[in-house]
């Protein structure tokens, strides 16, 4: 296969949808089956499982803390006795305590052992600020309980302290404060959302508190996770959710936009591979994140908007609050028909070409002869590895397989601008190329010093150009090899535009000469006009004529 026919190989990869609906994530999440409906006082504002077996989940609606048994769909116990709304149902990651909040500016911890059968006396009962405490998040120890207000105050406690003396007190944000919690491998690590449209990280180390970073989400923020990793930040507001980089630039890495009302809720399930979404537009979007490619692979509707949402620790059990109805679903064994389906991709993916049967037909005299196929066989497309990767949406090991020696980006600039243009229809540009080492990202700026202002490949490679000042232009220092790259794509810059007016100079003086050249032109008609005169036609000379 030739090269120019390698290159043309590279098109915009679309969403197929015969191909998502086949997928094994849309079968596994398809399997999904309501089993339970519950109808609470008022809106359900949080969900929350219990992190251990038997897996309960625990909710609060208006004046009501409930914890429900999803194996056998029935209430374990419920307290409806609250003077004040409560909300932000949580459970510490031993599975031992319950925590929640209240408007009252309350939190209250139970016993998880008692609350299966009374939740009536609290365990703990701590006084925060005046204002309603709608988010509760135990730290990785569970020796810590932050509770974040509608005044945009953060409070850290010792659960172990009766004194109820906070640890760490911080005026945090301008608006309410909707959504938060602990990071999973630091437990010093805070991350609270708000309504003033700003998602912060805190280390609470100290009681005067240090915010490590802040990103602007653009609307009012309904809900913040952070990975387990630590490497990414998922934020949900408005009808987007957005993926940040916590590790060096703290820069937005992708935007969902499957929503067209604004985003409830969010969780990670399949071990961390997958993250749900809900909203008001009534669905439910499972994207995977396990990958790298971010694509939606199956999306659920519901019958009603969606406030919040969780999945159990085994990915077995989805609920999902829909105002003042509870959901709870289950996942049913795989059928005898998913089990073929799997089994025959399984099946077309290890099989091999099969040989042409032969061709026989009959003559006239009843004689059976084979025919010999004439026509030519199509020549078998071959993709090249670069094509392999874009198809596997392997973007990252694209940069490093076109950039990692310099044989490929010199030779083949055309397939690396393809390429290119891929990553930049996936949205996943500035993912490739965020953290990358010194010898790939100084490649890439010598193939753009080199091809930029090529007419074929500038639309391009001027995008690429664009991220990598974005994904520079918050850092304060910078290493002398990234200071060269930006210095020598500055000169090139710089020549173009020196060029560009040179050649609007020469334009000008060609503009001159038409202009004369087109006076002289007009100067001799009105000359010719005075030797010849003007030819009059009257009625008179008309009978002439005649």
């Amino acid at each position: 296969m030739n090269r120019a026919s390698y290159v043309k190989g590279l098109v915009p990869v679309t969403e197929n949808l015969n191909s998502i609906q086949h997928s094994d994530d849309y079968l596994y999440w398809q399997r999904m089956e309501q089993v339970a409906v519950f109808q609470e006082s008022g809106n359900i504002s949080s969900t929350s499982f219990l992190p251990v077996s038997p897996y309960h989940v625990a909710t609060t609606s208006a004046f009501r803390l409930s914890v429900y048994d999803t194996n056998v769909c029935d209430s374990v116990s419920v307290n409806s006795r609250f003077n004040t709304q409560v909300f932000g149902a949580t459970y510490r990651k031993d599975g031992t305590l319950l925590g929640c909040g209240s408007f009252d500016g309350i939190v209250r911890l139970y016993d998880v052992h008692k609350a299966n059968t009374s939740l009536k006396t609290a365990l703990r009962t701590i006084k925060t600020e005046s204002s309603p405490v709608h988010v509760v998040s135990f730290s990785r120890s569970g020796h810590k309980v932050a509770a974040l207000n509608d005044n945009g105050v953060i409070n850290i406690y010792d659960v172990a302290d009766t004194s109820g003396k906070s640890l760490f007190n911080k005026s945090a944000h301008t608006d309410h404060i909707r959504c938060g919690g602990f990071s999973d491998i630091n437990e010093n690590i805070l991350a609270t959302g708000s309504y003033d449209h700003t998602v912060k990280l805190w280390d609470t180390r100290k009681k005067d508190g240090k915010q490590i970073f802040s990103v602007d989400h653009g609307c009012p923020v309904e809900k913040v996770i952070l990975f387990p990793n630590n490497n990414i930040m998922a934020t949900a507001g408005g009808q987007v959710i957005k993926l940040w980089d916590m590790t060096m630039s703290h820069k937005e890495l992708f935007t969902f936009e499957n929503h067209h009302k604004t985003v409830t809720s969010l969780c990670l399930a399949t071990k961390n591979k997958k993250l749900l979404s809900a909203g008001l537009d009534k669905r439910i979007n499972v994207f995977n994140i396990g990958s790298g490619d971010f694509k939606l692979v199956y999306q659920m509707s519901t019958l009603a908007p969606v406030l919040t949402l969780a999945i159990s620790p085994t990915d077995d059990c989805l609920v999902y609050g829909m105002q003042n109805i509870l959901a709870i679903n289950r996942r049913k064994p795989a059928t005898k028909k998913d089990k073929q389906v799997s089994a025959v991709k399984t099946a077309q993916k290890d099989s091999k070409p099969k040989s042409m049967r032969k061709i026989t037909t009959t003559t006239n005299d009843g004689q059976v002869v084979n025919v010999h196929v004439s026509a030519p066989i199509l020549d078998k497309i071959n993709l090249g590895p670069i094509e392999k990767l874009i198809s596997a949406k392997k973007f990252n090991k694209v940069i490093e397989v076109m950039f990692y020696r310099s044989s490929e980006w010199k030779n083949n600039p055309s397939m690396v601008v393809a390429a290119f243009r891929q990553i930049y229809f996936q949205k996943a540009l500035r993912r490739c190329l965020t953290g990358r080492d010194e010898k790939i990202m100084g490649n890439i700026f010598k193939f753009i010093r080199l091809h930029l202002f090529n007419n074929a490949y500038f639309s391009t490679l001027l995008k690429v150009t664009e991220c990598l000042i974005e994904i520079y232009s918050d850092e304060t220092e910078f290493n002398q090899e990234t200071k060269k790259n930006f210095n020598d794509l500055k000169k090139v810059v710089e020549h173009e535009i020196k060029r560009d007016g040179e050649m609007l100079r020469i334009r000008g003086m060609l503009e001159v000469i038409f202009n004369a050249n087109k006076k002289h032109i007009m100067i001799d008609e009105e000359n010719s006009e005075d030797i010849f005169g003007e030819l009059i036609i009257t009625p008179k000379s008309l009978n002439t004529l005649s």
